[in-house]
């Protein structure tokens, strides 16, 4: 789910290998809306993870390594970016119209400038990315199944720093949350909560 205002949030969900969004205006959810269909499609779309910047901006990724846009009233087609990884496009962060970062689980990373996604930019060898925040295009930090965080300049990425010392491997973090490249939380398996800056 992704929240711009208490006015506006979307949430994706799955069934049967497709994607359902729904939208919240204020008072109540929408019906369900299929955006991703798993009909005559390999890899199917699976779960999907959401980000938006505005009410007329959302960008969502599934695990089929698909990504599509919301314009505030209708979703694009899904756009094949990342077809050979398994497991596919996990997180998504979006904190502005011109700018996005998917993450997939195989340590690669994706950006969008407002009309484009990159080539993958591989961020770790080992993979297990489970997480992502954007505070801007020159900030994001992402986290992986291991206790890593990596960072975003806005030109490239650092590499793996441990941030969860002592965490077993695959109990290490899911998810993380930046407003500000002076703030960042993530947070693990354990509960352990881990707060820093880029």
């Amino acid at each position: 789910m992704s929240c711009t205002s208490k006015t506006f949030c979307l949430a994706l969900g799955s069934s049967g290998g497709s994607v359902y969004a729904f939208t919240w205006k204020g008072s109540s959810f929408s019906g369900a809306q299929l955006i991703d269909s798993a009909q005559g499609v390999s890899p199917v779309p699976g779960t999907g993870a959401v980000s938006c910047a505005t009410s007329t901006f959302c960008a969502a990724a599934d695990s089929g390594g698909n990504v599509l846009t919301f314009d505030g009233s209708s979703w694009s087609s899904p756009h094949t970016i990342d077809a050979s990884a398994s497991p596919g496009l996990d997180a998504m962060s979006c904190p502005s119209t011109t700018f996005c970062t998917a993450i997939d689980g195989w340590g690669q990373a994706f950006t969008y400038n407002g009309s484009t996604w990159s080539s993958p930019a591989g961020l770790e060898a080992g993979g297990g990315l489970t997480a992502i925040s954007c505070s801007s295009s020159q900030f994001c930090a992402a986290a992986d199944s291991s206790g890593n965080i990596l960072t975003y300049d806005g030109t490239g990425w650092s590499s793996p720093q441990d941030a969860d010392p002592g965490v077993q491997q695959f109990s290490g973090f899911t998810g993380i949350s930046c407003p500000a490249a002076s703030s960042c939380t993530a947070v693990d398996w354990e509960g352990r909560a881990v707060t820093g800056s880029g």
